[in-house]
């Protein structure tokens, strides 16, 4: 009888992520800071506009909670300004936002 043969090593096929972290381009790129901020200030953006409606819930177009009234009043960090109700005090009057 023949002795049972042995496994062979079967190399094992780095999968297209690992192929790209280690390539030239990943390689570059994370040696350029011009690279890494331009893709840090897009993937900025990327999340505001996607995240949109969470981030500014109101709705600029619509004219019963415009209050034009507030839209002169100074902001909430000087001494004649009002306390804050709204995370942005300067942009009054294109929220929802009331005293």
């Amino acid at each position: 009888m023949s002795s049972p043969a042995a496994p062979e090593a079967v190399a094992a096929d780095p999968g297209a992520l690992a192929r790209f972290f280690a390539g030239d381009v990943w390689y570059s790129f994370t040696r350029s800071p011009v690279a890494i901020v331009s893709t840090v200030l897009v993937l900025i953006c990327v999340v505001s506009a996607v995240f949109a409606p969470w981030l500014a819930p109101h709705n600029p177009f619509d004219l019963a909670t415009l209050n034009l009234s507030d839209a002169r009043l100074p902001p909430a960090w000087l001494p004649e300004g009002h306390p804050a109700t709204c995370w942005a005090p300067t942009t009054r009057a294109a929220t929802s936002c009331r005293r």
